[in-house]
């Protein structure tokens, strides 16, 4: 054997880490993930990561960790971890922004984005895009990258590389304090700037050890357990035990919402993106035009983010 491609089964390259096992004795136990992902960066064959689907959290880690990158054109990648009170605690605050710089870097960790392989075409992260089969390219560059070992070449390691940026602690201070503005009580968002910011100042194994304590210590507070619940309650919401696995839903034809409030407007804006008509029933006629216009301003707002193609009739 003269290399690796990692790649997934089914539908994707990998969605993460599984979040109910952060609890368990199991999250702790070697090899963690912090481990695997250096045995993988140290060897000395080479290792290509194979990405279709989604490789999100954990499994963008993972391919971060490899010495090469193949993904589908549409393979869905991002650090999503913030939005559950955490911080990619797998070498993510490291890997990404010696791979893409610290500027996209950042926007991703802090914002938690995920977006299309495609959309990041012109950064470091991804040695081939294609849009044909991920894992027969992969392959194909194994092999390239084994043949160019045998004559002497080298591997790419993530860990060695470095963050170029001149005006990086500019940038540092400007960012955490926008972010500190929006944070609005959350610790991980600052936790991510904390942890960018080590893989600047700090040699690459140094990173890696205070972004893990940083993952420990976000791991104890009360907004990582409010939003994992509430992370876990919406799956399960889904989950309706008992129902036959032929059951078919029934078809919407039309709906009333009561109450045109934040909540009901929000709900009737829903319907009708949704091609679903719906009435807006409220007691007084001041209050059913305060709905309909939170409606309409819900509309605006689409249209300006791109959703809409244009604005229904009023």
């Amino acid at each position: 054997m003269n290399a690796i491609v990692i790649t997934g089964a089914g539908r994707g390259f990998s969605a993460g880490g599984d979040f109910t096992e952060f609890d368990g004795p199991a999250v702790n136990q070697e090899p963690t993930l912090p481990t695997l992902f250096a045995r993988i960066e140290a060897s000395p064959k080479p290792v290509v990561a194979a990405l279709h689907g989604v490789a999100v959290g954990g499994g963008l880690e993972l391919a971060m960790a490899c010495h090469a990158r193949v993904a589908h054109v549409q393979t869905q990648v991002g650090l999503p971890e913030v939005h559950l009170g955490l911080l990619p605690g797998a070498g993510g605050t490291q890997r990404l922004p010696r791979l893409i710089g610290l500027e996209l870097a950042f926007n991703m960790i802090v914002q938690g984005q995920t977006m299309p392989a495609q959309a990041l075409r012109s950064t470091g992260l991804f040695d081939v895009l294609t849009e044909g089969d991920a894992l027969t390219e992969a392959i194909a560059l194994a092999a390239k990258l084994a043949c160019q070992m045998q004559s002497g070449g080298g591997l790419k390691r993530t860990g060695a590389l470095h963050v170029q940026m001149p005006n990086a602690e500019a940038f540092l201070a400007f960012g955490r304090a926008t972010v500190k503005a929006r944070a609005r009580g959350m610790p991980a968002p600052l936790a991510c700037v904390d942890c960018l910011e080590l893989a600047v100042t700090v040699p690459f194994e140094e990173g890696l050890r205070r972004e893990h304590q940083a993952v420990v210590e976000l791991c104890s507070t009360p907004q990582f357990a409010g939003l994992r619940h509430a992370f876990q309650a919406e799956r399960r919401a889904s989950q309706v035990s008992g129902l036959p696995a032929d059951i078919k839903t029934r078809p919407i034809e039309q709906a009333t919402v009561v109450g045109a409030r934040t909540m009901g407007a929000s709900i009737a804006t829903s319907l009708a993106n949704a091609d679903i008509p719906v009435t807006l029933i409220e007691l007084e006629q001041a209050s059913l035009d305060r709905g309909l216009n939170a409606v309409w301003r819900n509309f605006e707002s689409s249209l300006k983010k791109g959703k809409l193609s244009g604005l229904p009739a009023p």
